[in-house]
Parts: structure tokens; C-alpha cells; sequence
């Protein structure tokens, strides 16, 4: 007899347990079709929005980071730029120069951004945009080069070119092409602080020697 209600109870607990996994699966199936929260997920706490606001939250700090690492390589990069142009007493100095990295990396961290859309990634309107930017630079590096009236000698052309590498190397920190960036840093000052003499030193070896020029 002890037997039996030991199994008819065992029985009714089953029975129970299954009762509440079959409402608990009807609960989710019509929470599903309707939207209307569930008996068992109303008194339960919340415990995956909570994850999700705090995943969404730290995703937002490590973006918001990047962006500053970004925009600050993009500055010193230019102010590095605009320092040699200044001990040359060329009229585009640091603050120049700096501005221009800035504003090529931002434009290029906004279209980046705005490219990453819930239908996917529009890598062409990014281009457009660097396409844009390089382009638009040119105006001024115009703006620097002159032109003596009296010899016709033309100054300024390398401090253009600096600008406009500027904006290359600005866009490059935007995009978070670090080692392009950093490759193109080192040949842009090698280029600017030890270019000069060489091409001195070569112009004068051949204006001695005329036949080798």
C-alpha cells in the first residue's frame, strides 16, 4: 500500500511538472504571436535586458574610444607635418596642417559610420567620400604655391604636397589603417627633413659636371 501512494505521488508530480512546461511553452508561443509578455517572464527578473544594456554600453565606450584615438593620431600626424613646414618659415605651419588631418579623418570616421547601416556595408559612399576630400584639398594646396613675377622662380609646391599628404595621412587614421599610416608618416618626414639637401647636393654635383645633367 505505502508502495502505491509513493507511485501515485510520484505520478501527480509529473504530471504537474509537465502541466507548467507545457503553459510555459504556450506562454512563449503566444508571446511570440501577439507580443504580450508571458505570466512567468513578467514576475521573473529581467536579467537579459540588463546584459544587453550593459554589452550596448560598453560597445559605445570602445567605440567612442577608438573614434579618439583616431582623430588624435590624425592631429599629431598633421602638427608633425606643419612643425617641419614652420622651420622652413613656409606660410602652412602646424595649425594648418593639423586641421587638415583632423578634417579628412573625421569626414572619413562620419562616412564610415553612417556607411554601416542595418542593410549592410556601403563601402562605394566611403570612397566617394575620400574621393571627395582629396580632391576638395587641392584648392588649398593652390593657395600656397606663388610665383615670382620677376624671376618666374615657383615656391610653395612642397609645402602643397605636404597638405595634401596630410589629407591622404588623415584619412588613413579615419579608416584605422595604422600600419598604411605609419608607413607613410616616416617616408613623408624622411622625405621632408633630409629631401632637401639631398636634391642640393645632387643639383650642385651635376651644375659642376654639365655634360652629366
Amino acid at each position: 500500500m505505502a508502495d502505491q501512494n509513493g507511485f501515485e505521488q510520484r505520478r501527480v508530480q509529473d504530471l504537474a511538472r509537465n502541466r507548467r512546461s507545457y503553459q510555459a511553452m504556450l506562454d512563449r508561443i503566444r508571446m511570440s504571436l501577439d507580443g504580450t509578455p508571458t505570466s512567468a517572464d513578467s514576475t521573473a527578473p529581467d536579467h537579459s535586458h540588463a546584459a544587453g544594456r550593459l554589452a550596448n554600453e560598453a560597445r559605445m565606450n570602445v567605440e567612442l574610444a577608438e573614434m579618439v584615438r583616431r582623430l588624435g593620431a590624425a592631429v599629431l600626424i598633421g602638427a608633425a607635418l606643419g612643425i617641419n613646414r614652420d622651420l622652413h618659415d613656409k606660410p602652412a605651419g602646424l595649425r594648418t596642417h593639423a586641421l587638415v588631418t583632423l578634417g579628412a579623418a573625421l569626414i572619413t570616421v562620419v562616412s564610415i559610420r553612417l556607411a554601416s547601416g542595418p542593410g549592410g556595408y556601403d563601402g562605394g559612399s566611403v570612397l566617394r567620400t575620400v574621393q571627395g576630400v582629396i580632391t576638395g584639398i587641392g584648392f588649398l594646396g593652390a593657395g600656397v604655391i606663388m610665383r615670382d613675377s620677376g624671376n618666374g622662380n615657383i615656391s610653395g609646391l612642397t609645402t602643397a604636397a605636404s597638405i595634401w599628404i596630410a589629407a591622404c595621412l588623415g584619412v588613413a587614421c579615419g579608416a584605422g589603417q595604422w600600419q598604411v599610416g605609419l608607413v607613410a608618416v616616416i617616408l613623408t618626414l624622411a622625405v621632408l627633413t633630409i629631401g632637401g639637401p639631398i636634391e642640393s647636393a645632387i643639383y650642385k654635383r651635376l651644375r659642376r659636371q654639365p655634360g652629366k645633367w
